[in-house]
């Protein structure tokens, strides 16, 4: 069993608000998934949302103590009773006990991992599943999530009767003018690569406007070239619906920007054209440099964390596990053999390195600074991959300098970026304090300006790679 619960409870002032404000650092999607109680019954999550109706996700261990006070406290039966199926039918409440570490037998029964019986006075769906603990990203218990049928969702913190009567007649919010469709994000998995393979790009887009949807036509750029379409399709999108659109395929040997933009829906223009644009990069880290260091920061249980280096035979190079918790370790690894190798790292609970207890991660790079790659958030396992190749030296510009300079820093989020080749175009990747990808851009010339305003203060890092040349620099957002 792992820990104590931590509360976070957010004041929820909505109008709804509170999906503009950002509660839990960025708008949240609701994950289009199916759900089985523990007596076998099924809810499909979209279908709910599109029928209207709003969801209550309420996310508990057995052993956390404000979990078992709210459920005293009766305000879930309440609601349930008010707006669920035999009230006014304008809600579902999931209960999910998602902590790995949890017998089912705790739910009903009191132990040293259960204050009680969570199936007494519960007459909404009780759901078994730390799986779902991970794909709403739950890092804190009791976490309730409040989603309308826009298909958007936020922390709204322990509801009472009144904030759920609040939320549900009019905190939701409708369609946004009549034409607008909204990029989400890409559905490609985005580890890195080091081997030539074909991809199909795809988005995930959703119609937030009043009008069915059914013509949509788009550009697309590789790299900043646009490819030659037509990107035209012919769908039937309702109100709210969304779906997955691919382009391509491609075939890609090196770090790689793709880029989506609305031309018209409908045959019109898109009416809220500053979600008409998305982008991604798939990284292909290359170095000259055989002397790698491997950077482990574990969290409270690092005993749970290992790791295993493989290269294109699929022969196990290195590995290492035992680590002690909260600590940080440097693993040394030479590297023989030019080729591909593959970085796997572990975690044996099922819940990665960070958030839920404590904020781990990890970082392999040269011995001379150049970060091949890096990572905090996952489940079980994550990989990524990199390519070693001595003779990049002497064929290309690859190799890590200290040049980049970043002003001012500390910044207010609005930086400049000086000691880049003026020539040639940059790609430029944000890391936060956990080596977690959370922003990616590109431009050109010996100087970029870069907005960055929408990050919370902390510490992250700029790394930027131009036709091998990588270069990274620390960065400190403080408003």
């Amino acid at each position: 069993m792992k820990g104590i619960c931590t509360i976070l409870i957010l004041m929820a002032s909505w109008h709804f608000m509170a999906l503009n404000a950002q509660p839990r650092s960025q708008e949240i999607i609701v994950p289009d998934v199916i759900l089985e109680d523990i007596d076998g019954n099924t809810y499909d999550v979209y279908e709910i949302l599109s029928s209207g109706k709003s969801i209550v996700f309420d996310f508990f261990a057995t052993w956390c103590g404000p979990c078992w006070e709210y459920h005293q406290e009766g305000s879930l039966q309440n609601i349930w009773e008010t707006y669920g199926p035999q009230g006014s039918d304008q809600i579902m409440i999931f209960y999910i006990e998602s902590d790995p570490g949890t017998p089912n037998s705790d739910l009903s029964m009191a132990s040293y991992t259960s204050y009680g019986n969570y199936l007494a006075n519960s007459p909404y769906p009780v759901i078994e599943s730390h799986q779902l603990g991970n794909l709403f990203e739950i890092s804190h218990y009791p976490t309730v999530l409040f989603a309308c049928p826009n298909k958007r969702m936020a922390e709204v913190g322990q509801l009472s009767l009144e904030d759920a009567d609040y939320l549900i007649n009019g905190g939701c919010p409708g369609t946004i003018l009549e034409d607008n469709l909204e990029l989400l994000y890409f559905t490609n998995d985005l580890s890195p690569a080091c081997k030539e393979q074909e991809i199909l790009p795809t988005i995930k887009v959703q119609n937030l406007g009043a009008n069915l949807i059914k013509e949509l036509d788009f550009s697309f750029f590789l790299n900043e070239e646009e490819e030659s379409g037509p990107f035209s399709y012919d769908v039937w999108l309702q109100p709210f619906e969304t779906m997955e659109i691919a382009f391509g395929p491609f075939d890609i040997s090196q770090t790689t920007s793709f880029q989506v933009d609305i031309n018209n829906v409908n045959g019109e223009d898109d009416l809220h054209p500053d979600q008409n644009s998305i982008q991604m990069t798939k990284e292909w880290p290359k170095t000259y440099n055989n002397q790698i260091i491997l950077e482990i920061d574990t969290d409270e249980y690092g005993d749970e964390t290992s790791w295993e280096l493989w290269d294109e035979q699929d022969n196990m190079l290195a590995s290492g596990d035992g680590y002690a918790s909260n600590t940080i370790t440097a693993e040394n690894i030479t590297l023989i053999n030019s080729g591909c190798y593959q970085l796997k790292m572990i975690d044996s609970y099922g819940d990665g390195m960070c958030c839920n207890y404590g904020e781990g991660s990890y970082v392999l790079k040269t011995n001379d600074g150049q970060v091949l790659l890096s990572g905090s958030r996952f489940l079980e396992e994550e990989t990524g991959s990199f390519e070693f190749d001595p003779n990049l030296v002497a064929t290309s510009e690859i190799r890590p300098t200290t040049d980049l300079f970043v002003f001012p820093n500390p910044s207010g989020g609005l930086v400049t970026i000086e000691g880049l080749p003026g020539e040639k175009e940059s790609q430029f990747v944000i890391y936060d304090s956990q080596g977690t990808r959370i922003f990616t851009t590109s431009g050109s010339g010996p100087t970029f300006n870069l907005d960055l305003s929408e990050l919370v203060d902390g510490y992250y890092t700029i790394q930027a790679f131009s036709k091998g040349l990588s270069q990274t620099t620390p960065l400190i957002i403080l408003k």
